[in-house]
């Protein structure tokens, strides 16, 4: 990208009129109308120029963007010597602060520039564009029985450090749409087709990554319960989920599949429709099994019917009002005939009446995302219970952080490391400041992920840690600013060579007569880099059993010899004879940088 400065000086001087004097007299007029004219001079200071005349004791602040559309720039003008004065540059839409310069030296990264007057002096305010700087694929490396669907998130993160998510906007692909395919009216949907593996990339302009979805066999191996028992009151209904373990270690959620009876419906009852699946309703006080049952699978609870009935149902916070980004754990109390009260947060239906304001999830825990106004509701049976909660502003307050792991695959020597990074965001990302010293929590999901340290420090909205790993394996760290909506979560692969996290796909198109491909016919492969790290391709070599049949070093054939993040490269090799079939092989031999790794790619036909 290239960055134009254009500079201009203007200085503008006043000069007295001359008149031609005609006498004695006139002389002691003019002389009197000069020194009046003196006395009222000087000035500016004030960054506009005053009244757009200089005097010859002012210096001239001049400053201009680069971009001259990027942005704007105030306190600019003359000024009088010895005069403190502050410039501020403030980025257009679409644009990002970068530095100050003076003669083309950079001098400031902050948009306030503080300088003196002390001569004429020029600046120049350099911004760039805000452009998409990493794409994070949510799942990573998924896993979905055959028939069912995987949702994809993307997450775009800024050169800025700002992020969102662009999943419905951004273009997705399947490598392989006979296995898998993305749906055509919801983009960011991949519909399974038959078992197998492909490669899943997305592209936001020219910024692309990649990983790969296996689409495994759909059958069930067994069923579990969310709860193997349950205890109500009469009026009192409580709803359980039923999950499926598949082939391959795949779980899924077929509380809708399931086939839901109770043994004793004069006790209790559970519903089998998709609108009450797994909805249990006490009926009367006993005791009784609920079983759900799928293709010959059943997994059961026991329910237990107590006496007392539940008679109101109140909702406790602390206060009625929130700031801006925090979150608050409500919860919920029933009421019952026998003057008794029981903690009912997990039982009851929450909702909020504007989901902009505040959110509340099913454990009654609120996150509250913008000021204003919402209802929070909590539904169990008949009865409902309600307040009204007020978010108030709070603009430096954490109100979102973006998480990067880079590189996010590393190898499992201990010592190769990833450089794990938090960008905390306030409330108001214009105006609102994050503390230097805010506290960050990383939790990872495994020791087998060494994370440097468990908690950080923010410097000028950052924390940084590092990690390494010495077992292979995908693992998961969570950073998060604790009491704030502030959380994200990046993916570490630790692995033994980095022939992991490259997807191979190959295709040919041959002729074969009594066990010999005739000249013409082609072998294809196509590698694809799945991680954020750079890898080197050094060489392709095309085997047919241990004869090579041809190699190449070029760069420009091997897509200029590097593997940048979801990038990926395709080498076709045609047959210029025939050849007896001992077992086409295509080798690609490539290297990591930092580390020093060899590793080799290979591709049998």
């Amino acid at each position: 990208m290239q960055h134009f400065l254009i500079r201009s000086n203007l200085r503008i001087h006043s000069q007295l009129p001359l008149f031609a004097l005609k006498s004695y007299a006139q002389l002691v007029v003019l002389l009197i109308l000069s020194l009046l004219v003196s006395a009222c001079g000087g000035g500016g200071g004030d960054g506009d120029g005053g009244d757009g005349v200089e005097s010859e004791n002012s210096f001239t602040i001049q400053a201009n963007s680069a971009p001259s559309n990027a942005g704007t720039i105030t306190g600019i003008g003359e000024y009088n010597p010895g005069s403190a004065v502050t410039l501020k540059a403030t980025p257009n839409a679409g644009y990002i602060f970068v530095e100050w310069l003076e003669n083309d030296t950079p001098i400031s990264d902050q948009t306030t520039l503080e300088v003196e007057a002390s001569d004429d002096k020029n600046f120049t305010a350099r911004f760039t564009e805000r452009t998409v700087e990493e794409l994070k694929i949510s799942p990573e490396n998924s896993q979905a029985p055959l028939y069912t669907n995987i949702e994809f998130q993307v997450q775009a993160i800024y050169n800025d450090g700002s992020s969102e998510v662009v999943s419905q906007s951004a273009i997705w692909e399947s490598a392989d749409t006979s296995i898998a395919a993305f749906d055509s009216q919801l983009p960011n949907i991949l519909t399974s087709k038959a078992e197998g593996t492909v490669t899943v990339t997305v592209a936001i302009g020219g910024t692309t990554a990649a990983t790969t979805a296996t689409i495994s066999s759909p059958d069930l191996l067994s069923l579990t319960l969310s709860k193997n028992e349950s205890t109500l009151a009469l009026g009192e209904t409580e709803s359980i989920l039923a999950t499926g373990t598949y082939r391959g270690d795949v779980t899924s959620d077929i509380t809708n599949a399931v086939s839901w009876t109770s043994q004793n419906e004069g006790i209790a009852t559970v519903g089998d429709q998709e609108a009450d699946a797994g909805t249990i309703s006490s009926v009367s006080v006993g005791t009784t099994k609920i079983i759900a049952s799928l293709n010959g699978i059943s997994a059961e609870a026991t329910v237990v019917v107590d006496s007392a009935a539940l008679t109101s149902l109140t909702i406790s916070n602390n206060g009625t009002s929130i700031f801006e980004g925090s979150l608050s754990q409500l919860s919920a109390i029933g009421g019952y005939t026998d003057g008794s009260s029981k903690q009912a947060t997990d039982q009851v239906s929450w909702s909020s009446s504007d989901l902009s304001v505040a959110t509340v999830s099913s454990t009654g825990l609120l996150s509250a995302l913008s000021t204003g106004q919402t209802t929070i509701s909590a539904q169990l049976g008949e009865l409902s219970s309600e307040i009204v909660l007020e978010i108030v502003s709070d603009p430096n307050n954490p109100g979102s952080l973006t998480l990067q792991a880079v590189p996010n695959v590393i190898l499992d020597n201990g010592s190769d490391t990833t450089e794990i990074t938090v960008t905390v965001l306030p409330n108001d990302e214009e105006n609102g400041v994050i503390t230097d010293g805010t506290l960050v929590t990383f939790t990872q999901n495994s020791g087998n992920l060494l994370i440097d340290s468990s908690q950080g420090s923010t410097v000028q909205g950052k924390a940084i840690t590092d990690a390494t790993g010495t077992i292979p394996g995908q693992y998961f760290v969570i950073a998060e600013v604790p009491n704030t909506i502030a959380i994200d979560q990046a993916t570490v692969q630790v692995v033994s060579s980095f022939s992991s996290v490259i997807s191979v796909a190959r295709t040919s198109g041959v002729v074969n007569i009594n066990g010999y491909f005739q000249a013409g016919s082609t072998f294809s492969t196509t590698i694809t880099n799945t991680s954020n790290r750079l890898f080197n391709i050094q060489s392709v070599q095309f085997f047919n059993g241990s004869a090579l049949v041809t190699s190449s070093t070029d760069p420009s054939i091997l897509g200029g010899g590097t593997l940048e993040a979801g990038e990926s490269v395709g080498i076709t090799v045609t047959l210029r004879s025939d050849q007896l079939d001992n077992g086409f092989l295509m080798v690609f031999d490539m290297s990591d940088t930092p580390t020093g790794a060899d590793f080799t790619v290979t591709n049998a036909f």
